[in-house]
């Protein structure tokens, strides 16, 4: 259509300017309730927005009481029966614990709370996990954790992961059996969990969480092979069979949903290898004491020990041992003046 031939009304409609329209704010009340403040909306035409600070209002008690679980120190939990739980008795259980817990942390920050309810005393691995509600004796689970800890370095070698990983598969590794019970006989079904199927579960998500991924085919694969390897081909388990790909893909997928709340979304793990290397840096330890204290570190993992005390006081016990068995004094090195001054 060309402009000659529009009429005039719609011309008068195509040059008529849109002017904006304004739409009212509706007003914020408060209202004073007895279950509390409540805001509401007020539908006048008013379009001024009344700001009111919400009335302060003491809970009501309440007449039935109720059983609140409080997390106690070393995982454990207890009950107590009250009838308010307010801020200030949780705010006084956290800093008893704390103070309970005493351990210092890493550049001068508190080892958090997530990280000490996993800390345990060499009596309790002992006595108090779920193992010996199955019938396991504390002698073999401490076998069987060495065994499950040493498949998962033989698979991490294979998959050439790095000592962060290493660390954080075996923690994951220890702080599942802190809460859920070993099997007393591979063979044996139902009675727990297999340690080698929960290893395996572990590398596969260590990888994920330390950002240094390995396909689920590949791990399912390294796992095949390594128990092959070690039962020299007479683990059924271990062959390399389109059945059994599928079994350990299932099993692997199983497990890693079964940690998470196992371990409480807990997954961010503390290394002790990089706080020993940034020593060794700072006072310019030597490469054969760098590699010896390494050794110490991974040895630990191998038993309950990287439970019995928080990252960084391995680290340091790692620092101070190999200067012993090196018959070498710490007053050989000199803090720099800015750690000092920090």
């Amino acid at each position: 259509m060309s402009e000659s031939s529009a009429t005039p009304a719609m011309n008068a409609v195509i040059k008529t300017e849109i002017s904006p329209v304004k739409v009212p704010t509706p007003s914020v009340k408060v209202e004073d309730r007895a279950d509390g403040p409540s805001a509401v909306v007020d539908d006048d035409d008013d379009d001024d927005i009344v700001l009111v600070e919400p009335v302060k209002t003491e809970p009501a008690a309440s007449s039935s009481s109720t059983t609140t679980s409080i997390p106690a120190r070393n995982g454990k939990h207890s009950s107590s029966s009250s009838s308010v739980v307010d801020k200030k008795s949780a705010i006084k259980v956290e800093e008893r614990d704390q103070e309970q817990d005493g351990y210092g942390g890493y550049n001068g920050e508190e080892v958090s709370k997530a990280e000490t309810q996993w800390l345990w005393t060499a009596e309790e691995f002992d006595e108090w996990t779920p193992s010996r509600a199955v019938g396991l004796d504390a002698e073999t689970e401490r076998l069987n954790r060495y065994m499950g800890i040493k498949f998962i370095y033989q698979m991490a070698d294979r998959l050439h992961l790095f000592g962060h990983v290493l660390h954080t598969s075996a923690i994951y590794f220890h702080r599942f059996f802190l809460r859920k019970p070993m099997k007393s006989k591979l063979s044996d079904p139902g009675t727990g969990y297999d340690y080698t199927e929960i290893a395996v579960a572990c590398v596969f998500l260590a990888s994920k969480n330390e950002e240094q991924h390995r396909k689920l085919g590949m791990v399912i694969e390294t796992a095949i092979a390594t128990i092959n390897n070690n039962s020299s081909g007479r683990n059924p388990l271990g062959h390399n069979t389109p059945d059994n790909f599928r079994r350990w893909r299932d099993t692997i997928i199983a497990f890693e949903d079964e940690l998470f709340p196992t371990l409480c979304a807990d997954l961010i793990i503390a290394q002790p290898l990089a706080m020993y290397n940034e020593a060794c840096q700072i006072f310019d330890v030597g490469r054969e004491l760098i590699y010896n204290g390494y050794c110490m570190l991974h040895d630990m993992n191998r038993d309950v020990y990287c439970q019995l005390h928080p990252g960084n006081v391995q680290a340091a016990a790692a620092f101070l041992l190999v200067h012993m068995l090196a018959e070498i004094e710490l007053d050989v090195y000199t803090v720099p003046e800015e750690l000092l001054e920090g």
